[in-house]
Formats: structure tokens, sequence, C-alpha cells
């Protein structure tokens, strides 16, 4: 991005940054083409099959509010089903290639968490998700953001595509779950807020206080005002958070150098989880069911004949 304005502004740089940059940008292009194919072919499967499918970030949220889709890197596709077309979609996406984790793990992320992982030799990996986001001690269910999304008449084959309100909370849920540990998910958010003027913020707090979100929708929305200076437009006002739980959660961010891709320890993400859930009682679970999970799983490796195989999980 930062290439694309400068050369963009006329400003002159060294070849060798040119070069370096150039390489690069062929290297995204070939990875978005892929994606976009990829990504085309499962919609249409899954529109054959009936089952109504809405691609979350990827490829055609880097072309929706990029001002090129290959800026916005891309490493995997994420796809929103309802729970009740999972194993359809499964199926359907089997017959494609696309393979699933089995055993314990497996049966674990369908319990408690928002996705399953397929994978096929030769495309990037496919999240698929069954709840919107599952963290910060509540589930964003997948049937009430499917059930506002609404087709893209643009653009082949048919595409469902979130209502902007909802995808703002996604995205911000979404940034906040993993720390922002990356630059570029807050970058998308100040780029779909520039592209999404009329937004409506009577709806977002509403969905935010039903949903039990107001935590890190709160800590997203901050740091971009905040630390990036992003206009959130009009009416954007929340509720005050917490601000006992805001500092600890702020003290609990990574520091330095974000580009990197190194991923906080688990037990850091645990505890910003907790310090941003809805409600103490959500805290004290979520601490609770991964504290004890981490327990099982040390079992497990260490007395593997004396632990049940669940406990792997």
């Amino acid at each position: 991005m930062l290439y694309h304005a400068v050369r963009g502004a006329g400003w002159t740089l060294e070849p060798s940054v040119v070069t370096s940059v150039e390489r690069q940008l062929a290297l995204e292009r070939l990875a978005h083409s892929t994606a976009r194919a990829v990504l085309d072919e499962v919609l249409d499967v899954c529109e054959c099959a009936g089952i109504r499918a809405a691609p979350l970030k990827g490829p055609l949220l880097g072309e929706r509010i990029y001002p090129r889709g290959v800026l916005r890197p891309c490493t995997d596709l994420d796809l929103l089903v309802a729970p009740a077309d999972l194993p359809r979609a499964a199926a359907t996406l089997a017959r494609l290639g696309y393979t699933a984790a089995s055993g314990p793990s497996a049966l674990y992320h369908r319990r408690h968490h928002h996705h399953l992982s397929l994978h096929r030799r030769g495309a990037p990996p496919l999240e698929l998700h069954f709840r919107a986001y599952s963290g910060f001690g509540i589930e964003l269910p997948a049937e009430d953001f499917l059930e506002r999304a609404s087709l893209d008449a643009h653009r082949l084959p048919r595409t469902w595509l979130l209502e902007p309100e909802d995808e703002l909370l996604f995205l911000a849920v979404h940034a906040a779950g993993h720390l922002f540990l990356r630059l570029g998910w807050l970058l998308d958010l100040k780029l779909f807020l520039g592209c999404h003027s009329g937004l409506s913020w009577d709806r977002i707090r509403s969905r935010i206080e039903r949903a039990g979100i107001a935590g890190p929708v709160s800590m997203t929305l901050e740091t971009l005002r905040g630390r990036w200076g992003t206009d959130l437009g009009a009416g954007c006002e929340l509720a005050e958070w917490c601000p006992l739980r805001s500092g600890l959660a702020r003290c609990l961010l990574p520091r330095g150098d974000r580009t990197s891709g190194a991923r906080p320890s688990a037990f850091r993400s645990l505890l910003f989880n907790a310090a941003l859930s809805a409600r103490p009682r959500s805290a004290a679970w979520l601490l609770q069911h991964h504290l004890l999970r981490a327990a099982r799983r040390r079992v497990r490796r260490g007395l593997p004949s004396l632990a049940p195989e669940s406990w792997a999980a």
C-alpha cells in the first residue's frame, strides 16, 4: 500500500526497491488470481447445492475496498455457512478434493470453535465457518449474519455479501481476537469505513449490545481512532467500556514489530479475551475452560496410555 501511494504521488524510488516490490507484487498477483478462481469454484458448487455461503475477508474484500485487490494479501479463504448446512457444505467441498481433519481436535473445534479447516492440494486452505465468531466468552451465530446478507448482482457466481454493519462487526471482532497482530486487519477496517460512510450506528450499537461484544469492538474502534486517526463518521459513539478491563487489555497487546507474523503466547491471548468478555462470569468460564484444556493436553502427552484420547484436543 505504501509503494502504491508513493508511486501514485510520482516519487522516484531506488531501482533496487522497485525491483524488490514489483517482484513481490507479481507473486501476490499470482496468489490473488489463484485464490479468486478457487473461491469462484467453491461459491459455484455451494450455489448449485442450494447452500447460502458468504465469503469473509479474502480476495473479494480486497477488490471491494482496496485501490487494487492484489494490495490485500490473502493466504486462505473463509466462507460462512449456517450450522444446519455444515455437513452438506463439507460433503459438497469434498467432491472438489477438500479434506477436513478428524479425531479429538476436529470434534473439539466443532463444539467450541467457529470454523473447520479444509485443505486441497494446490489450493489455498479453506476455513468453513459455521459461526461468525467464537471468542470473548460469546458466540456470534452464523444464521443472524446470513439472514441479513444480500446477493451481489454484479458478479458471477452469485455471491452473498454480509450487510455492511455485520461485516464491520465481524472485521472488528476478528482483528481484536488476534490482538491486532497484523496491521493489515486494521487497514481493512480503515478502508472499509472509508467506503461505507452511510453505516447505521444505531443498528451497530444494538447488535453489539445483543451479542455482548462491546469490549472487543470498543478496543478496535479506539485503536483505529486514537492511533490511526480514522474518521469513524457521525454517530459512532459507543457506551464506555469498563476502563479497568480496557486498561488491562491494552497492556496485553503485543509491542514492537507486528509485521513479522509472530503469534503472542496462548496465555496472553487468553487473558486478553477474558479482559474483554462481556461479563465476569463469561471471563471466568473462559479462563477455567482453556486452563483445564491445557492441563488435560499436557497430561495426555505425558501419560498417553492413561489419559483419554479426547484430552488430546
